[in-house]
């Protein structure tokens, strides 16, 4: 008998174990399957909504996740396993309960303390925010409740809750195992709101480094475009800008800096004020380019440097002059409205803050009118799919077939093709600056002024 005993309690604890090593097993499936989920998505609604749908009915019966917005509990997911009561799951989702109640849900969160409750019919009417939240639960079966506050760096955010129809179905491993699911859900959370935060910052910075509204002098469109690599959650080191000058002329300039982040900004930032506080001295694009060279070379704080392309246009009585000059920078190119010929304006040059005794060479070039500039970033050229660049022979081929179109079309039309060559998000920034002469001397006379305009709009 004794012999007996021991055979049965070996074998009962051998199964004990392998219960256990099961159940050990399936946590750490369902922690590695919810982790590779959640690192996947920066959006918190569909994160909360993917992680429910995970859990549900793996840990539990029901999963309920509320958040805390602006001092009050806000619900947003509310998930049931049976079908047939998923309406009442719904009543439950839409129901947020009271930050002072007594709700299992608002004490997790004020005490920051973890609630296990049983789920019975002589609970306190403080339980429930309404009859209505009184039957939902008594429709959903509930018998055991489950609240976990969610905190993540000394903040909470709000509350995690699983729900049994199983009574006292919480014990210390599923208590251990719904901890580990509220740190996860914490820090995606905490993720997805410092992305939010970054995202908002680099967007307002990005603004502050591009102009406005570009202003239309008389007689000349300017179009632009711009597009910030990725999702936007770094600054960008494109720039363009567009600004008339002392003589009556118009300065425009386009620009690529190295790198992204802070110091972008930065170096953008200093070298679109230096080109503007040079073009009030300097007559010329090579020698505001030197300025602006030396202006680096002086604040900078390390290996800055950057790409840029500087042109004045100088209208006169028949069409105007534009003078370019290129730092490590595609030259412009010139779309000639009455033929459709396309001309390179400029030549490449030394790149900004890499040398003190760099060379920038003017070049000039009629235009008359109808005659376009164009100039853009590395971000459009090198666009690709499989290994092939959109490239600078494809960017002729369609401006070419633009020719007569306005600055708006051009700009609109190039950002267009460039963004449909290649699948997904940008990998690099998209700069694109367009200029058109519609008809200097005439600008004069008010009435022609608006008939030029009229024709301009109807490209």
């Amino acid at each position: 008998m004794a012999s007996l005993g021991d055979h049965c309690a070996q074998a009962l604890e051998r199964a004990r174990l392998y219960d256990a090593e099961h159940r050990a097993r399936e946590s750490l499936a369902v922690l590695a399957h919810v982790g590779e989920h959640l690192q996947g998505s920066l959006d918190p609604e569909e994160t909360l909504r993917t992680f429910a749908s995970l859990v549900v009915p793996a840990v539990a019966d029901q999963c309920v996740v509320d958040l805390l917005v602006d001092g009050a509990i806000r619900r947003l997911v509310a998930v049931h396993a049976d079908p047939s009561v998923q309406d009442a799951a719904r009543d439950l989702e839409r129901s947020s309960p009271d930050l002072a109640s007594d709700t299992p849900v608002a004490v997790a969160i004020r005490t920051r303390q973890t609630q296990i409750v049983p789920v019975t019919a002589d609970l306190p009417s403080s339980a429930y925010r309404s009859p209505a939240h009184r039957e939902a639960v008594r429709r959903l079966g509930l018998r055991s409740l489950l609240a976990m506050p969610l905190v993540v760096r000394g903040r909470t955010l709000g509350a995690l809750s699983f729900g049994s129809r199983r009574e006292h179905a919480f014990g210390r491993e599923e208590l251990a195992l719904a901890h580990q699911l509220a740190r996860r859900v914490s820090l995606a959370l905490d993720n997805a709101r410092l992305y939010q935060v970054q995202s908002e910052i680099a967007h307002t910075l990005q603004q502050s480094l591009l102009p406005g509204a570009l202003e239309q002098p008389d007689g000349i469109e300017i179009a632009a475009r711009y597009r910030p690599s990725g999702e936007g959650a770094e600054v960008g080191g494109d720039f363009y800008d567009a600004w008339t000058t002392g003589d009556g002329g118009l300065a425009v300039a386009i620009g690529d800096v190295a790198g992204k982040g802070p110091r972008a900004a930065a170096l953008t930032a200093l070298t679109r004020h230096a080109m503007r506080v040079a073009s009030r001295y300097e007559q010329s694009p090579s020698r505001i380019l030197e300025v602006v060279n030396e202006t680096i070379l002086g604040q900078a704080r390390g290996a800055e440097f950057c790409t840029a392309l500087v042109a004045l246009i100088l209208p006169d009585a028949d069409g105007a002059t534009c003078t370019s000059a290129c730092a490590g920078h595609s030259p412009p190119l010139i779309l000639r409205g009455a033929t459709g010929a396309l001309e390179e304006a400029g030549a490449w040059g030394t790149l900004l803050g890499a040398v003190p005794d760099a060379t920038f060479t003017d070049v000039a070039t009629r235009l008359a009118p109808g005659d376009a500039v164009i100039c853009w970033t590395d971000g459009v050229t090198e666009r690709r799919v499989d290994g092939v660049l959109f490239g600078e022979e494809r960017l002729r081929d369609l401006v070419t077939s633009l020719a007569g179109s306005s600055a708006e079309t051009l700009a609109a039309r190039i950002d267009d093709a460039v963004v449909a060559y290649a699948p997904g998000l940008p990998d690099d920034d998209i700069a694109i600056l367009t200029l058109r002469l519609v008809g200097v001397a005439a600008a004069r006379d008010p009435a022609a002024t608006a008939e030029l305009r009229d024709a301009s709009a109807a490209d």
